[in-house]
Parts: C-alpha cells; structure tokens; sequence
C-alpha cells in the first residue's frame, strides 16, 4: 500500500500537498485517527494546516492539503539608547544667526 505526495508551491509561503491514495482506500470511510496521522505525517513542521479536500470522484482518491508557512516570531532585540545630548550654546546661538539671515 504506497501512498504519493505531489507538492506545489505557487507563491512564496502556501505549500499545497496532494495525497494520493491506494485504489482500495476510501478517504471517507477513514477513521479521524488515521486521516490525522496520514496528514501529519505529510506536512513539514514549517507549516500551519489552512485548508482540507478530498477528491474521491475519480479513482485514486486525493486529499489535497493547502498550507501556510508559519510566520516566525521576531523579538526585537532591546537596544539601549541613551537620550540625544542637549545642544550645546555654540551650536543654538550659530542656529539663531542662521535662522536670523533667511
């Protein structure tokens, strides 16, 4: 009994997974436990489950698994920043003269 996994990616993170079972398989007479492993056994750990199909019109039936990458938590690392130093006189009197001209 082989079971075939065909996978697309048609945009940057979506991975869709189509699962082809043996003749004698029928998707819908498949206990939860055994749908679930069969699924879990087939997606990558990077992806999070969006969408389940079964196709059991034609024979061999397919389950086509659409799933999304996970996005990946960033801490934004904490940064230590010290106030901007007041101006000193030179600096605000030059500005004052400058500003005085326009």
């Amino acid at each position: 009994m082989d079971f075939v996994v065909r996978e697309e990616r048609p945009e940057p993170g979506l991975l869709i997974q189509q699962i082809e079972l043996p003749k004698e398989i029928d998707p819908r007479e498949m206990t939860q436990e055994q749908a679930l492993s069969l699924i879990s056994a087939c997606m990558p750990d990077a992806y999070t489950l969006e969408n389940i199909q079964i196709e059991d019109k034609e024979k061999p039936a397919r389950i086509i698994l659409t799933e999304k990458l996970k996005e990946k938590e960033v801490l934004a690392p904490h940064i230590q920043q010290t106030p901007p130093a007041v101006p000193s006189r030179k600096r605000k009197r030059l500005l004052e003269r400058i500003r005085k001209r326009e």
